[in-house]
């Protein structure tokens, strides 16, 4: 399925490439390590990522913080230091619980009104939005 059906958001690929640039990357994600691993295959962008964790391998997944605080652990970073992008409410939640700033793309119908703001650091209806400055600024 996956090397089939599945689809880069718009934006996706330019983003990676361009913040891997300016910092350290890692997937934290609710998916199997397989298909994360499959999909960063697929669309050659293993080498932007420095770590890979799947939260199926922990006793706990989002919206509960574990994978993330596993990540930040595992490279030696500080949780208010960390930026997440995340496109679900479960993963805003988790990125809330574990301290860290957060980037939302949602597809509209993943986030109801009253939460696309509650947790919310930045919200972009697209990855092409995003720049390394506005990455930058969520530091100050």
């Amino acid at each position: 399925m996956i090397r089939d059906d599945v689809e880069l958001k718009p934006g996706a690929e330019s983003f990676v490439t361009l913040v891997a640039q300016h910092f350290r990357l890692c997937v934290a994600s609710s998916s199997r390590r397989d298909s994360i691993e499959a999909c960063l295959v697929k669309f050659e962008l293993c080498a932007a990522f420095e770590e890979l964790f799947s939260a199926t391998e922990l006793t706990r997944g989002k919206p509960r913080p574990d994978v993330f605080l596993e990540a930040v652990c595992q490279m030696q970073v500080e949780p208010s230091n960390a930026v997440v992008v995340e496109d679900s409410v479960p993963g805003l939640r988790a990125a809330e619980a574990a301290g860290m700033r957060c980037i939302v793309c949602p597809d509209t119908s993943l986030l109801e009104p009253a939460e696309r703001c509650c947790g919310v650091t930045v919200l972009v209806t697209s990855l092409a939005e995003l720049t390394i400055e506005t990455i930058r600024t969520l530091g100050d």
